[in-house]
């Protein structure tokens, strides 16, 4: 990445991890009477959560349930997982004295939010059993706050749960974080070496530490609004320039070990407090501006070119493994850093394999042969497959399956827009492939994102909770694959736009028969 691209960073440092409560009911919003709920629909009710607290520098996760004992539960999990709960509770905030003392055990800064005013309805919901535990309770229409909550607002579909988190985002903020990734720190800062860290907070904190081996390298990759400094160990060097405290250090949990930890933990003062604030810097990364898209589209359409030209060469009496290596090669030739991921070529029966590893087995005609591939181009990732036919003649058998997971394929696609959950976009795909006699030959997700990593942010699978929005790159790739008999995949890559979505890869869908090794 060139450097500057990050210059103008947020000053805010952390990615506060919100957890977000519905209790009994509120998954019928749509239903209910709109001049008490409002108009939005659950699903768009999270959707607009999402881009708030995007928008505010958090993280939000949802959770919804008609049954007090999961909720109860629920919050009984919630240390370690969530810096803060915004709760609505529905109807059980009036009575539920077991919610009230989880959240008590939860022990989390929080917000008590209702859709409606009870205070203008029924007397019996004019008390809440958890509103002593929380920071602030909001209540139906918020026509206007004070300067310091920044808001004035006169509907009332959902817009107190903003409030909510602005609240308790200057509740829980730390005072910087320590990012030591290497593909963040490229994120952050356009680094490319092997060694190195960032330190990034409030009043516009921006220090690099590298040591000597990227002193020139790292001069002329960073922007100045960095302080570069040289040394020879870089952690205990970003230690001992921190202040003495009180001051809050958010760290990548998820990527530094145990052992560094506790170095890190002995080189602090006394006064730091280190915070755990795993997948800050990937969240940021799922959204892709303008300069990220047209990295990830060039990727792309250098991958297409390179599997194009390998196509002229045959597949049909050449090895799997050779036909990977050609890829490989022609991508780099074209000017790839590399592959995005070792090629897979699998032909026939290996096919069924869904992450199949290339042999030294000639390619037979009459079959189908999966080939997924990807290329890695100025720090971006592509992702493609195709399934092709190695010559006119295959078995009806194969062709049908095709024909399955295209339909699937191109279902899903169309379903991919601002909005859906990553689980609802799966389910289309997989509603399609079940109804053919399918279901357990499709057992991984559709898709995933891509970005700076080939595998990324938001998930389309049965897991997937994050709600697509603009900016979101991500793969759609259904297959089938029949064990001992053959295996289809089929998977473009693709751009969430504002009114839907962008096909990012350039080759047909058509089952192609590709010519023979000459």
């Amino acid at each position: 990445m060139p450097s500057g691209v990050r210059a103008n960073l947020p000053a805010v440092s952390v990615r506060n991890r919100i957890e977000i409560v519905h209790g009994v009911n509120l998954d019928q919003l749509g239903r209910r009477d709109p001049s008490i709920y409002g108009e939005l629909t659950f699903d768009a009710l999270e959707y607009r959560i999402t881009e708030w607290a995007s928008g505010l520098g958090l993280t939000a996760r949802f959770f919804q349930t008609n049954h007090e004992g999961e909720l109860v539960e629920h919050l009984h999990a919630m240390q370690g997982l969530a810096d803060a709960i915004v709760i609505n509770p529905g109807a059980w905030t009036h009575y539920a004295w077991a919610i009230r003392d989880a959240l008590e055990i939860a022990a989390l800064p929080t917000i008590e939010v209702h859709l409606s005013d009870p205070m203008q309805r029924e007397e019996w919901r004019h008390v809440s059993v958890v509103e002593e535990l929380c920071l602030a309770t909001y209540r139906g229409q918020v026509l206007a706050l004070d300067s310091k909550d920044c808001l004035i607002r006169s509907d009332h579909d959902q817009l107190v749960v903003t409030l909510g988190l602005e609240r308790i985002g200057v509740v829980v903020t730390r005072d910087a974080v320590l990012v030591t990734d290497a593909t963040n720190l490229r994120y952050l800062t356009g680094f490319t070496g092997s060694s190195g860290l960032a330190l990034v907070g409030e009043d516009g904190l921006r220090r690099f530490v590298t040591d000597f081996r990227y002193l020139t390298q790292s001069e002329a990759q960073l922007d100045r609004v960095w302080v570069r400094q040289i040394a020879q160990d870089p952690l205990e060097h970003a230690a001992k320039g921190l202040p003495d405290g009180p001051f809050r250090l958010g760290f990548d949990d998820a990527q530094v070990s145990v052992k560094q930890n506790a170095r890190l933990a002995e080189l602090i003062g006394e006064g730091v407090e280190l915070v755990p604030a795993a997948g800050m810097v990937e969240a940021l990364r799922l959204v892709k501006d303008a300069d990220e898209l047209e990295r990830i589209r060039a990727a792309q359409r250098l991958a297409d070119a390179a599997l194009e030209e390998v196509l002229t060469r045959g597949l049909a009496g050449r090895t799997e493994r050779d036909v990977a290596l050609d890829i490989e090669f022609t991508m780099r030739r074209m000017g790839a850093e590399g592959s995005s991921f070792s090629p897979i070529v699998a032909a026939g029966a290996h096919g069924a394999l869904p992450h199949a590893e290339p042999r030294d087995v000639l390619i037979p005609e009459g079959t189908l042969c999966v080939v997924d591939w990807g290329a890695q181009l100025n720090g971006y990732a592509s992702d493609c497959t195709r399934t092709f036919a190695t010559s006119d003649e295959i078995d009806p058998r194969d062709r049908e399956v095709y024909e399955v997971v295209l339909r699937a394929q191109e279902a899903a696609l169309a379903a991919v827009a601002p909005g859906p959950l990553g689980r609802e976009v799966d389910a289309v795909a997989r509603e399609i492939i079940d109804a053919a006699g399918h279901a357990e030959h499709f057992g991984h997700g559709l898709g995933h994102g891509v970005g700076m990593e080939i595998h990324e942010g938001p998930r389309l699978s049965r897991q997937g909770e994050t709600a697509l929005a603009p900016g979101h790159v991500v793969t759609v790739e259904p297959g089938i694959y029949v064990p001992g008999a053959v295996g289809v995949r089929i998977e473009d890559l693709v751009a969430v736009t504002d009114d839907g979505h962008e096909v990012l890869t350039t080759l047909s869908k058509e089952l192609v028969t590709a010519p023979a090794a000459r």
